[in-house]
């Protein structure tokens, strides 16, 4: 036990050399997200006076990592077996299991994602991937449960909404979607586009859809 916990860290310095160009290229993909956020209006957002509530913490992804006995299986995508990924320690010279650099980076600019502040009219959530990403969709672990949730409760405060859209995001098992994001959005009468694209939207959901 004393050799993994050695190993997992030494992770934070270890790259391999693809992960680590898809590591700087969603990096460059973010700042120009954030730039962009930055340069339109204020007016456009929703205000956060009166929002008493606590935004959950997030994880950068150095913070993101296969914990000792937990299953692989926790971590739900399309993506499948890319997600998880045989890494070298250069200090011991062996290897180990863990999330690939690009699964981290998607894990941690999701959580990011959803706890942001979204426009008064539209709400759009998209992650997307370039193409050295080897990602077609952010994961899904219980652990981002908390941030879906407050992104759900956000919806409430959008009494104008007029486009909702959610774009290469793993949603949280059956019946997350039909309970906390369509019996919202039935009752907003303004919404005039709902897009749920590479969602994972389970049968049920999608009846409910």
């Amino acid at each position: 036990s004393r050799k993994r916990k050695q190993e997992e860290e030494s992770d934070d310095n270890v790259f391999d050399g693809d992960d680590e160009e898809d590591n700087y290229a969603s990096s460059d993909d973010e700042d120009r997200q954030s730039d962009a956020a930055s340069s339109e209006g204020e007016d456009d957002f929703i205000d956060d006076e009166g929002d008493t509530r606590v935004i959950p913490s997030t994880r950068s992804m150095y913070q993101w990592r296969l914990r000792e006995g937990e299953q692989t299986n926790s971590y739900q995508s399309v993506d499948g077996g890319k997600i998880i990924g045989n890494h070298h320690c250069y200090f011991t010279g062996g290897q180990y299991t863990n999330l690939t650099w690009n699964a981290r980076g998607a894990l941690s600019t999701g959580q990011k994602a959803l706890v942001s502040k979204q426009r008064k009219r539209s709400i759009k959530l998209e992650r997307v991937f370039g193409h050295s990403s080897n990602l077609s969709q952010v994961p899904y672990h219980p652990d981002m449960l908390p941030c879906y949730e407050y992104f759900a409760q956000g919806i409430q405060r959008h009494t104008s909404l007029e486009t909702f859209k959610i774009i290469n995001y793993h949603l949280p098992p059956s019946s997350w979607l039909e309970n906390n994001i369509l019996s919202t959005l039935e009752n907003i009468h303004t919404l005039r586009a709902l897009e749920l694209s590479n969602c994972s939207v389970s049968a049920d959901d999608l009846s409910s859809l």
